[in-house]
């Protein structure tokens, strides 16, 4: 009975083993070009906001009567 089971469980194992390694070889690997990007659509997105807010702030200024 274990002869039978033991070969499927080492695979199940072996198969698990492998993706956890190669999870985190890539995580290695693609974080720093991950945190670059991040950064970057951040300082976009914060410009985009002021730009949206003195817009704003403008038309409000004009449109006062």
């Amino acid at each position: 009975y274990a002869k039978l089971i033991l070969p499927h469980v080492a695979l199940v194992l072996l198969t698990c083993a492998y993706t956890v390694l190669g999870a985190s070889i890539f995580y290695t690997v693609e974080r720093p070009h991950e945190m670059e990007t991040k950064q970057h659509q951040l300082k976009m997105i914060y410009s985009r906001q002021d730009e949206f807010v003195n817009s704003l702030i403008r038309l409000a200024s004009v449109n006062t009567t």
